[in-house]
């Protein structure tokens, strides 16, 4: 039987639609895994099935096929995880396969089939929320925070594989509410004071961010014009932020410290724009 669950990759800082195509046929118990896969993506046989073993479920010895179409595009990450085991759950008769149908399935297993976390959380959920044929996106429950500053896209945070496979077999599946930590405070926060020298990069940082503010003479109108200017997928987010949230999975950092750094940089900032010309020149002297 041959199942197809549509799920997503991260690529530079954009993501991208991927179907992961899994079939079960009779034969030599062999899986194998095509697309271009590197790394985390094939030790992914091991995960998943020991994660659908510990899980209480039957991996029943058959030749197992899995694609990640489209094949020509590299496949890295764990992310996979999660949609190749609920293939396999759909090939072998175990899920019925109406229940994939208009979700986006994203997430790392555990040996015992708990849903951990990814990269690209965020890029992801504005893919999904882009696509009008996907309604709700499982992802991690740690990737809640990132996923949930999209608007109009309905979240599902599962603990374990278990849960999710019993929700998915009811039809109904438990929606998650966007995580208050996407405004928490990160732990590693770095500023301007942490720099030292390079006072002509930090000037050219600052004319940059008031010049996309420019357009009013007034410094408390500029900042409204600053706050005002919000992304039209991202929950509470400006453009300008949510441009390098998107961008965090690329350095190895993660949305929510990006976020947070610069919502109090922005905050910080705000003060020194709302002062006069005159004032800023007097100091300057």
């Amino acid at each position: 039987m041959l199942a197809a669950i549509h799920s997503a990759a991260v690529l530079g800082i954009d993501a991208y639609d991927v179907i992961v195509e899994v079939d079960a046929t009779q034969g030599l118990p062999q899986w194998t895994i095509v697309g271009l896969p590197v790394g985390a993506v094939k030790e992914s046989r091991e995960r998943v099935g020991s994660a659908l073993v510990n899980s209480g479920f039957v991996l029943p010895p058959r030749r197992i096929t899995v694609n990640l179409a489209p094949a020509d595009v590299r496949k890295e990450g764990t992310a996979f995880d999660l949609p190749i085991a609920l293939g396999i759950l759909v090939a072998t008769g175990q899920l019925p396969p109406e229940s994939m149908s208009r979700r986006v399935f994203v997430g790392e297993l555990g040996l015992d089939g708990s849903v951990r976390g990814i990269r690209g959380a965020l890029s992801i959920a504005r893919r999904a929320a882009a696509n009008n044929g996907h309604a709700e996106l499982v992802i991690p429950r740690v990737n809640l925070g990132e996923a949930g500053r999209v608007k109009t896209l309905r979240l599902v945070a599962p603990e374990d594989l278990r849960s999710l496979a019993a929700e998915l077999s009811s039809g109904e599946l438990s929606l998650a509410l966007p995580c208050a930590a996407a405004n928490g405070t990160p732990q590693n926060d770095l500023d301007f004071s942490d720099v030292v020298g390079q006072n002509a990069a930090k000037r050219a940082l600052e004319d940059d961010a008031r010049s996309k503010t420019a357009g009013n003479s007034s410094g408390a109108d500029r900042s409204g014009i600053a706050r005002s200017d919000r992304d039209p997928v991202c929950r509470g987010c400006s453009s300008e932020q949510c441009s390098c949230c998107v961008s965090a999975p690329v350095s190895g950092a993660t949305s929510l410290d990006v976020c947070g750094r610069f919502d109090r940089r922005r905050k910080q900032s705000s003060s020194r724009r709302s002062e006069s010309r005159a004032s800023r020149s007097s100091f300057s002297r």
